[in-house]
């Protein structure tokens, strides 16, 4: 990924799309705003995030997911397997403010920690944050007693399938109104667009990756990348695989994970 050029991405025929998208970025047109360099959603409050980073301690047990792109529908697979539920498809399942910079923004840092508290399951969390502007205090400190330390679960993807994903999300939430749904009119013109102008919506996604490799190199026994390729596959035994080796780093049963992957392939 480190060594990909952008215009990789591009047809031989490239053409740029004509009219309010040409020569603007994505972020720009959306009013994403820079925090610390890397641009949020508008509502994203900056004072937020340093107060979780100043005095949020993860608990034990907590387990972090992050990922530069959406991730719906694996988010429901392994809060399940965190939160040691029966199946991926139990109404309710993400019901909870699990992206936590994001809800701390909109309830209040306080309002939050304290709502989050009241979890009874083993807790999940969601951000799409680099490690500068991670939620939370981290280097992590051991947890009292015996408990299972925290751990951050890295989702990474082939960068085909990320800008798939981001294309259908943004197809979704995005306002007919807005000149973003000029290059959301097919696929091939929304990757004509960032190949030629860039993305930078929660930064860009190899330099994402290359960040949460290198605190996975410094910290192995706190931050493991996984592949969502693997977890997101048609085929049994590659998601088996996946999440078996998910649970040993999560310290969950390997039985736990291998009748999830059944149960996903069973709705």
């Amino acid at each position: 990924i480190q060594h990909i050029h952008p215009h990789a991405l591009l047809p031989s025929a490239w053409q740029p799309v004509d009219g309010a998208m040409q020569g603007k970025k994505i972020e720009e047109l959306m009013c994403w705003k820079p925090i610390r360099g890397i641009y949020h959603p508008p509502w994203f409050k900056e004072d937020a995030i340093q107060q979780l980073q100043g005095s949020w301690d993860a608990r034990a047990g907590d387990v972090f997911l992050v990922s530069h792109f959406p991730v719906r529908g694996l988010q429901r697979v392994l809060t399940c397997l965190v939160e040691g539920r029966p199946s991926p498809w139990a109404l309710g399942l993400l019901d909870k403010p699990h992206y936590c910079d994001a809800a701390a923004s909109r309830r209040g840092v306080d309002s939050y920690l304290q709502e989050a508290e009241s979890w009874t399951h083993r807790r999940c969390f969601k951000t799409h944050a680099f490690p500068h502007l991670f939620p939370c205090r981290f280097p992590f400190t051991a947890p009292e007693g015996d408990g299972t330390p925290p751990k951050i679960l890295v989702l990474v993807a082939d960068p085909r399938h990320v800008f798939t994903l981001w294309w259908q999300v943004l197809d979704q939430v995005t306002d007919q109104s807005s000149p973003v749904r000029e290059l959301l009119l097919d696929f091939g013109s929304f990757v004509d667009t960032v190949a030629h102008w860039g993305f930078e919506l929660f930064g860009t996604y190899a330099d994402h990756v290359i960040a949460w490799s290198q605190q996975a190199a410094l910290h192995p026994e706190s931050v493991r990348l996984c592949l969502a390729d693997r977890l997101g596959s048609l085929v049994l035994k590659d998601v088996r695989q996946e999440l078996l080796e998910i649970a040993d780093f999560l310290d969950i049963s390997r039985d736990a994970a291998a009748s999830l992957a059944e149960s996903i392939f069973s709705r």
